[in-house]
């Protein structure tokens, strides 16, 4: 899942002394929500598309050290008021 696949190469990036986000948000599918997972480094998407990503709104961001919730989120990829 991209659940998992993102958990581990956010360990694995932080293992390497870099320092990833884990970006966690949801879209709106007809009447359902769906959920990605997709890491940042130096604020890009790592293996995943921009395009794809901004049709999500983050819900949660961790980073080393900090989680962050929707109410406190920053722009980035998935945010409809970023520019990135």
């Amino acid at each position: 899942t991209c659940l998992r696949r993102s958990l581990v190469l956010y360990r694995h990036l932080v293992r390497l002394g870099l320092d990833p986000e884990l970006w966690v948000g949801v879209r709106k599918e007809g009447s359902d929500l769906a959920g990605h997972a997709w890491v940042l480094l130096e604020g890009k998407p790592a293996g995943e598309k921009e395009e794809f990503l901004r049709a999500f709104s983050p819900i949660l961001v961790l980073r080393r050290g900090r989680t962050t919730s929707a109410e406190e989120r920053e722009p980035g990829p998935g945010n409809p008021e970023s520019d990135v």
